[in-house]
């Protein structure tokens, strides 16, 4: 069984730290509070399962708008895919739900456990000091709150979230939120509390196969050994210039001082080469910097930049690689474009009826049944009517529906002909929708009116848009 070593991570600040510090309040921000949002009397992010609906902001979309997913997924794999041909992975640095929840969760240990040389120092001895136990129980107390909360909040874009906060007040939420909300949570537990760098290592799919989206121009942390090498702390450094002693080649800008490795959550020494299991967090270029300024030393002796660059070439955004990444991302983001500009705020699909046989009216009409499946894909209310624009052939059941939107219905249609039919005949159907201003939305559909040249009912499949 293979045994690891902890990972105190030492809590440090700098300039990368502050960004993803920002960031990180933003993606915080915006994951628990966008629930609560509500546009046009609705929650503004809402994946309603049960009801088959999907709210997203100020769209409102069905299964069958799974073309719409499909794009949207393809875009997001694109540009991660160019992000990491720039500037390696930037992603599992600065906006990784999996980093920044284990860096919030470090803070908090921080915070209540005392610093990782502390941590460190008490790893092997004992749980037996009552405030040693009691700071280890609030760290844990705290971890599950956080993770509780986090576990609420995704299961609030699945089940509405003034439901949710209602149900538990009157403890009476469905037994799917409870699993779902307990499943997320005990992850988010587990993942940011215990395994930790354990997931960007040997489970997270993303960090096995970015590699060889790496090239020799891409920008990422990397320790320059033409400045740094030969490494020698500051007391030999000292003891070198107090005896003035000569030596075949000067002392490096590394003072071997090992806090790049002491802030770096996979636990990695980036003095060793660029390595897979960095996640390009910028930690080790801010304790370095530090590190350097209190020495009066220049800094950047770790910084981002790419393998072309230390080898004293100068490193270039536009090749192959990253021109065929942005290629396709701007391919995935015209189709996706074009597909929501070319889509309808209704969704209509017309089927005859087959268990319903042809009937015959004492006037002498003939007529055939429908249902209209009518989805309302706008924010507003729509006024719906239906129309046939076939010569020779009329509705004579309710042909008007109000629906609100994010919506759907069945319609029942019945339509008539005084002619004496034998076959089939197509017949199309012009379904309008009106919002309060006055707007018309307009879907066309041709279906198929049946009579068989015995008179009884032929046999058809659904209607053709």
């Amino acid at each position: 069984m293979i045994k690891y070593d902890k990972i105190h991570v030492r809590v440090i600040s700098g300039y990368y730290q502050r960004i993803r510090g920002y960031l990180a309040l933003a993606l915080y921000g915006t994951f628990f509070l966008l629930p609560w949002v509500d546009i046009a009397g609705r929650q503004s992010v809402l994946f309603d399962f049960v009801h088959q609906k999907f709210f997203i902001l100020n769209a409102v979309f069905f299964p069958k708008d799974l073309l719409f997913l499909t794009w949207g997924l393809m875009l997001g794999a694109f540009f991660l895919f160019a992000i990491t041909n720039i500037l390696g992975r930037v992603w599992c640095g600065f906006a990784c739900p999996q980093t920044i929840w284990t860096l919030a969760f470090i803070w908090v240990e921080n915070k209540i456990e005392g610093s990782a040389n502390t941590r460190a120092k008490w790893q092997s001895k004992p749980l037996r000091d009552p405030n040693r136990v009691a700071r280890r129980v609030l760290k844990h107390l705290v971890w599950a709150l956080m993770a509780i909360a986090t576990g609420a909040t995704f299961v609030a874009y699945f089940y509405p979230a003034k439901a949710i906060y209602d149900g538990l007040i009157n403890a009476n939420l469905p037994m799917g939120v409870w699993v779902g909300g307990g499943i997320f949570a005990y992850l988010t537990y587990l993942n940011a509390g215990l395994l930790r760098e354990k997931v960007c290592l040997h489970m997270c799919p993303y960090s096995r196969f970015q590699s060889v989206m790496y090239d020799a121009d891409t920008i990422a942390v990397a320790y320059d050994p033409a400045v740094g090498e030969p490494r020698r702390s500051l007391k030999q450094s000292s003891k070198q210039a107090s005896k003035q002693v000569q030596t075949n080649q000067a002392a490096g800008g590394c003072i071997d001082c090992s806090m790049c490795v002491q802030v770096c959550p996979t636990g990695i020494d980036i003095r060793e080469g660029s390595q897979i299991d960095c996640i390009n967090c910028g930690l080790c270029i801010d304790a370095c910097d530090s590190v350097m300024a209190s020495i009066g030393r220049p800094p950047e002796l770790i910084r981002f930049t790419s393998q072309t660059a230390l080898a004293g070439g100068k490193s270039s955004v536009l090749r192959p690689r990253s021109v065929g990444y942005f290629s396709a991302v701007f391919a995935a983001v015209f189709m996706l474009t074009l597909h929501f500009v070319t889509s309808s705020d209704i969704d209509t699909s017309i089927v005859r009826e087959r268990d319903r046989i042809v009937r015959y009216t004492a006037s002498g009409d003939v007529t055939n049944a429908y249902l209209l499946k009518l989805k309302n894909k706008a924010q507003e209310t729509l006024q719906f009517d239906v129309e046939v624009e076939s010569e020779g052939f009329r509705i004579i059941s309710n042909a008007h529906a109000s629906l609100p939107g994010g919506e759907r219905v069945e319609l029942p249609i019945v339509v008539a002909s005084t002619e004496q039919l034998r076959g089939s005949y197509p017949v199309q159907f012009v379904v309008k929708g009106v919002d309060a201003a006055g707007t018309v939305r307009e879907d066309v559909h041709v279906g198929r009116f049946v009579i068989a040249d015995d008179g009884t009912i032929a046999a058809i499949g659904p209607a053709q848009r």
